[in-house]
């Protein structure tokens, strides 16, 4: 009996151990379990990482490619400003080139070596139109003529005073004025500055003619308030350029040298400063054309001064 009841506790014992171990080991499975979720949980935590370290690589790829191609842009860009940059220089040294030129140039004007400036008119006059080829050139001769003879005088004898003019260029007038209805004004003008003994080289110049202001007509007028102290001879002076850029718009030809149409006596000048300078408070200028005038002028001037009522005297 003794021995039935030791292997009875024997047998419990063995019950009672193994049932410890499966505790154990259901414990352990546990564990095993929740590192392995934990396991889980931190590889895909390494899985997200690690797209996110693939997006970030990816930006910085297209990062770096934007950069080399920015790089290559701004080396485009430089070596387009350097070459930009030597042709500025290139163009300064055109211009400065220029410049020395037109000091010469200027220079030799003032030593009198060029005796007409380009554009200068050497002879101008009316011809009319609506006429055969050849009278049209008996009048262009005779202009020519009056030309040379206007040359002669200003270089007297240290050059051939005769002008050169090109042929297809007189054609082409020739053929403009006599298919005109009405008269031609006709310029003859030096084609470029006119050095002391070189060759007179001219060019043409056709405007259609016409009455621009009749005898007495009104120009323009302008008032002036006279301050305490002012200049008459300025103020005559603006006063006439007004009226210059008055008849050009209308359509007397200027000189192509001092863009001048207006002619006015030294005399009556003076004369208007005179009384200008008297005035005091608000005055009238106005300007009439003294005779008929057209467009190849001149256009001589009448000016009245006109003292206005309110001014303290």
């Amino acid at each position: 009996y003794k021995k039935a009841n030791d292997d009875l506790q024997k047998s419990k014992d063995e019950v009672d151990n193994l049932r410890k171990e499966q505790i154990t080991l259901k414990d352990e499975s546990e564990r095993l379990k929740s590192g392995n979720k934990t396991l889980e949980l931190t590889n895909a935590k390494l899985i997200a990482d690690n797209d996110q370290l693939t997006t970030q690589n990816s930006t910085l790829s297209e990062s770096n490619e934007k950069l080399a191609n920015d790089n290559k842009s701004l080396t485009e860009n430089n070596k387009t400003l350097t070459q930009n940059n030597d042709k500025l220089t290139n163009d300064n040294k055109e211009l400065e080139s220029r410049n020395e030129h037109l000091r010469e140039g200027i220079v030799a004007m003032r030593e009198g070596d060029i005796v007409f400036r380009a554009g200068e008119i050497l002879a101008s006059g009316v011809i009319q139109g609506n006429r055969d080829a050849d009278e049209i050139v008996k009048d262009i001769d005779a202009m020519a003529e009056i030309a040379t003879a206007n040359i002669s005088r200003r270089i007297g004898d240290s050059g051939d005073g005769s002008v050169w003019i090109y042929q297809p260029e007189l054609k082409e007038a020739v053929q403009t004025i006599s298919e005109s209805k009405q008269p031609m004004v006709l310029r003859i003008t030096a084609a470029g500055n006119l050095m002391r003994g070189e060759p007179v080289r001219t060019s043409l110049e056709l405007y259609k003619n016409s009455t621009i202001y009749n005898k007495e007509e009104f120009i323009t007028a302008r008032t002036y308030e006279l301050q305490e102290k002012f200049n008459a001879e300025q103020l005559l002076q603006d006063f006439l350029n007004e009226v210059n850029h008055a008849a050009v718009t209308k359509g007397v030809l200027a000189d192509p040298i001092t863009g001048a149409v207006g002619v006015m006596e030294v005399s009556q000048f003076y004369q208007l400063v005179d009384a200008i300078s008297k005035a005091k408070g608000m005055i009238i200028l106005t300007a009439y054309a003294r005779d008929a005038t057209e467009v190849i002028g001149p256009l001589r001037l009448n000016i009245k001064l006109e003292q206005t009522k309110n001014y303290n005297s």
